[in-house]
């Protein structure tokens, strides 16, 4: 069929006619800039005025190249309650009404203290858009939240391209409690394909792009506690690739979720997603 990924990653708006001047004539150079969907920049005003009701609190992180990182912190009213870093997906930013009601499961009816940011270059957050620095970002995140939650465990959830930064975490600091993907990427290597089919044109992917997403080799180095959820009829991101990364994870305590008959969107909202994460959190992070 078509490729939705190519629809995801690209956005649903024209492409640009510039190339990279080391693409070669009529092919499409797939860089770090068509991989992000620039969602909607928001004034950081908004940002600190949502935060003024007391249901969250504005929180911005320096990056390491003095890029300023904009997110949220929602705290619960349990004392000793654990902690999420959620990474949202793709053309999604901390202000719309998905992202808030997909990180409000975890921090409202679960009852987490979570953490989440906007993407430098998108959202709130300042810079321009790099996976390299993202995923360098991601990490400064979750340290940050490591700083906040004082002992109590972190875990670290992300979704569509989320997982993406959800997986380098993981696989790069230890003290993750626990790692959530719901309709995760593997890797770049059938983006080529895949989005000349929707394009109708050859793709050149960049080093940058096959670089920045290699999540079933990074999960090798993982071995905490794992939940994967994906829809079987999932257009945008094969449930492929949901597989590989779960055969691929070093996890010993890993449960692998299909959600039959969902798409991509309609998995993440599914209620089989949501009762496989709390049955993930329940066992887990029971007793905080």
């Amino acid at each position: 069929m078509a490729s939705g990924l190519g629809c995801l990653l690209l956005g649903m708006g024209p492409v640009r006619a510039a190339q990279a001047p080391s693409a070669p004539a009529g092919v499409l150079r797939f860089d770090d800039a068509r991989l992000f969907h620039p969602a909607k920049r928001l004034p950081p005003g908004v940002w600190a005025d949502a935060a003024k009701d007391d249901s969250r609190q504005a929180v911005l992180l320096t990056a390491a190249d003095g890029v300023a990182l904009r997110g949220w912190f929602y705290p619960s009213p349990v004392a000793s309650a654990p902690f999420v870093v959620s990474f949202h997906g793709n053309n999604e930013i901390i202000g719309d009404a998905f992202t808030q009601a997909r990180d409000g499961f975890l921090y409202a009816q679960l009852g987490f203290n979570l953490l989440t940011f906007d993407y430098r270059g998108t959202g709130f957050s300042d810079g321009a858009i790099s996976l390299a620095q993202a995923r360098a970002d991601a990490l400064a995140i979750y340290d940050l939240a490591i700083k906040k939650a004082a002992g109590r465990p972190v875990y670290v959830v992300g979704w569509s391209l989320g997982s993406v930064f959800a997986s380098h975490v993981a696989a790069s600091r230890p003290s993750v409690a626990g790692l959530v993907l719901l309709d995760p990427l593997a890797a770049a290597d059938a983006l080529p394909a895949d989005i000349a089919r929707a394009l109708h044109r050859p793709v050149e992917v960049a080093a940058s792009v096959k670089d920045g997403i290699r999540n079933a080799e990074e999960l090798r180095r993982y071995h905490g506690p794992l939940l994967v959820v994906h829809g079987t009829a999932d257009e945008v991101i094969p449930i492929a690739e949901g597989r590989a990364d779960f055969a691929a994870a070093g996890s010993t305590d890993k449960r692998f979720v299909p959600v039959a008959g969902k798409g991509h969107v309609a998995a993440i909202w599914s209620v089989e997603a949501d009762d496989a994460m709390a049955a993930f959190f329940a066992r887990h992070a029971r007793g905080n």
